[in-house]
């Protein structure tokens, strides 16, 4: 009896296990962050600061040979800043970005984002939406993106065109004339940029 019951499971789940359908089409691809170059930009008034952030770790989403999702997460605590060649100037930009009047990297030492849809234009472009989260707020942004797959199916390179960020939707409102008066020339835009130089893949 013991046998026909240990048998009847092992059909049941056989059967069970079988018509669950295999998502053979689906592929992840691990990024490699010493290949990923993301910048930012960030304007003012007087003039434009500019800089990198490094990417921890992240991971796209092909089906059927197309891109269906991915998730990334940055490293804030790797911001840097490319314009201003004075090392004090320089240190002294990177420490504020860093405080709390913007980024405050010491609470919040990653930011996220996860795409969650990935429209196909046609040949390599795609407009990708997803969930931005920057000091524990999530927000939608959207950008368009370009994305190619080798040959063999063994690696993918991204790039995107610069987009833009609101950062008073992540609660940075240092220096926006939107909610402080008489900035004058001290005024900062609410706006950032990003851009993906370089971003690849793997299987």
């Amino acid at each position: 009896m013991k046998k026909i019951f240990s048998l009847t499971l092992a059909l049941i789940s056989f059967l069970c296990f079988s018509f669950i359908p295999a998502k053979k089409d689906e592929i992840s691809y691990k990024v490699d962050p010493s290949q990923t170059n993301i910048v930012w930009f960030g304007k003012k008034v007087t003039g434009i600061h500019s800089g990198s952030l490094k990417l921890k770790e992240g991971y796209v989403t092909f089906k059927n040979e197309k891109l269906a999702g991915g998730t990334f997460e940055f490293d804030m605590t790797s911001i840097t800043v490319s314009d201003l060649k004075d090392p004090n100037y320089n240190s002294k930009l990177v420490n504020h970005l860093k405080s709390d009047d913007f980024f405050s990297v010491e609470k919040f030492p990653t930011a996220k984002f996860e795409i969650t849809k990935a429209k196909h234009l046609g040949k390599n472009q795609y407009a990708v939406t997803g969930k931005l989260t920057i000091k524990g707020i999530t927000k939608e942004v959207m950008f368009p993106a370009f994305v190619s797959l080798s040959d063999n199916g063994g690696a993918v390179a991204i790039i995107t065109n610069k987009f833009k960020v609101d950062r008073t939707q992540f609660e940075i409102k240092y220096g926006s004339a939107s909610f402080f008066d008489s900035l004058g020339d001290k005024a900062i835009d609410n706006d950032f940029e990003l851009e993906v130089t370089q971003m690849v893949a793997r299987r």
